[in-house]
């Protein structure tokens, strides 16, 4: 059986397991779309988006070694493939505005989002 793989966002490793990272979180979602059958006008899936997560290791400039430090994509066979994110449980910085999930609406234009969760940082 082949095990799911996760993307760093800069270099695609086959090596990265999920199962090496039991200290994290998998985001999944079920959607379902109707529309008028037009693709050229909508996407044939709802898409989600997590962000808000800064990554301390990348901050600095140090791309090695490979560590889950940020939300990435989870894949089974290619990128894409499955609607997964896999979330680090610790080991990341909150930036400035907090961290938002977003549903992505199904236009084509990549700016129909639509938060359904922030939590903000707190205040100093």
């Amino acid at each position: 059986m082949e095990e799911l793989k996760w993307f760093d966002g800069f270099y695609e490793h086959t090596d990265l397991k999920v199962t090496d990272w039991p200290q994290s979180y998998l985001l999944v979602t079920k959607s379902k779309v109707i529309f008028n059958n037009d693709k050229t006008k909508y996407n044939s899936e709802v898409n989600f988006a997590v962000s808000g997560f800064d990554s301390p290791r990348l901050s600095k400039g140090r791309f090695d070694p490979i560590v889950l430090d940020y939300s990435a994509m989870v894949y089974h066979h290619e990128l894409y493939d499955i609607p997964v994110l896999i979330v680090p449980k610790k080991g990341w910085v909150i930036n400035r505005h907090g961290i938002s999930i977003s549903l992505q609406t199904p236009s084509n234009s990549n700016y129909m989002s639509q938060y359904i969760l922030e939590i903000s940082p707190p205040e100093n």
